[in-house]
């Protein structure tokens, strides 16, 4: 069983999309940008260049799921939807399962197991447009093993992963998870060092800054400073900017000042990046 991975920087560069608001954005800088689209494995097939399918209930109900079950034939019906869009997905199984948000889910090994599960149900399909991209906090990948987060506990193996995704934030302060300002190449050290040494190319599910109150435009010069790692690593293969609000109490992730929106459209405009594969 091998995957099939893409080459960073292959057919057409890197791919540039946006969360939330994308279609607010993408009027704002004059380009479209790539849909990152979310659904719930029981709910309606959603399309988009990426796609985020988060699980309806236990992982260890999706890993045990056979031909003839309601989760099987929920895994049957996203496989479907996804390869008659006739489209290359980046498809991610339930993001960032190491987070209190996943509490209740189960065990690494029960996300292992439903990951693989999944993947094998897609393949038995024949769906072929499915770039599998295992999503996580960009911190989880700079964790060591003793810590039940790091994400080789959560890793389903080489021939289950075409792509490394890390969710990389500059959350700084007052944003529930306050840290230094740190530039994008300083948060995915450790995702692309992960990503390298399993021979994979690196995808951002999303990633984003919070603002600095005590200096506005320190926001817009992050921005700038993103895109230009991003086109420039060598190892990231796509990335989704989070343009929303408030939906964290004290982090303002969206670009809504003219200096930030001038920044995205300026980094945008780099030939290097694409809205598609």
């Amino acid at each position: 069983m091998t995957s099939v991975t893409v080459p960073a920087g292959a057919s057409g560069g890197v791919v540039l999309g946006a969360n939330g608001l994308n279609s607010q954005l993408s009027h704002q800088i004059g380009r479209r940008l790539a849909t990152h689209a979310w659904g719930t494995l029981h709910g309606p097939v959603t399309l988009g260049t990426m796609v985020n399918i988060e699980s309806s209930g236990r992982w260890s109900t999706v890993a045990a799921a056979r031909r003839g079950s309601a989760t099987y034939n929920d895994i049957v019906r996203w496989a479907d939807g996804i390869k008659r869009s006739g489209r290359a997905t980046f498809v991610a199984f339930h993001h960032e399962p190491e987070t209190s948000n996943a509490a209740g889910r189960g065990s690494s090994g029960d996300f292992v197991g439903a990951w693989r599960n999944v993947v094998n149900v897609f393949r038995s399909r024949g769906v072929s447009n499915a770039r599998w991209t295992l999503t996580m906090s960009a911190n989880s990948y700079g964790l060591p093993a003793g810590d039940r987060r790091s994400a080789v506990h959560f890793y389903p193996g080489d021939s289950y992963v075409d792509y490394v995704g890390a969710d990389p934030y500059n959350w700084y302060q007052n944003c529930g998870n306050s840290t230094g300002w740190r530039p994008l190449s300083q948060i995915i050290a450790g995702s692309v060092s992960f990503a390298r040494a399993h021979h994979k190319p690196l995808v951002l599910p999303e990633f984003a800054s919070n603002v600095d109150h005590a200096n506005a435009g320190r926001k817009a010069a992050w921005i700038a400073d993103a895109l230009r790692t991003i086109s420039a690593n060598g190892s990231i293969r796509a990335a989704f900017y989070q343009n929303d609000g408030d939906a964290i109490p004290g982090c303002r992730w969206i670009i809504d000042r003219s200096d930030q929106i001038a920044a995205f459209r300026q980094g945008a405009s780099n030939p290097s990046l694409t809205s598609s594969f």
